[in-house]
């Protein structure tokens, strides 16, 4: 079975070049199958919002590959493909304020 999903080589970085610099992934892999579900858990500030912004593109990585199978790159999709492809559920979901 091929993968939907595949990350290879994966880095990011915050504030480089400044002594606040945080490397969040380095040489980072990931594959996940056609069909399957992938959970990500960790404690606060561990990475798992940094790693959904970089799979959606919303946030660009330092270098690596991000490829969904059916659409490829996901840094040359357009935002409104990458929308049509990658869901996110919130914790505590909120519809606004009343």
């Amino acid at each position: 079975m091929s993968d939907f999903l595949t990350v290879s080589n994966l880095n990011k970085s915050f504030h480089i070049g400044t002594p606040d610099e945080v490397r969040v992934f380095k040489n980072f892999n990931l594959s996940s199958p056609k069909g399957e579900f992938i959970s990500i858990i960790g404690s606060n500030g561990s990475g798992k919002s940094t790693l959904l912004n970089l799979i959606s593109g919303t946030l660009k990585p330092d270098s690596g590959k991000i490829i969904l199978s059916d659409r490829g790159d996901t840094s040359k999709l357009s935002e409104s493909s990458r929308y049509k492809t990658i869901g996110r559920g919130f914790q505590n979901p909120s519809m606004g304020t009343a």
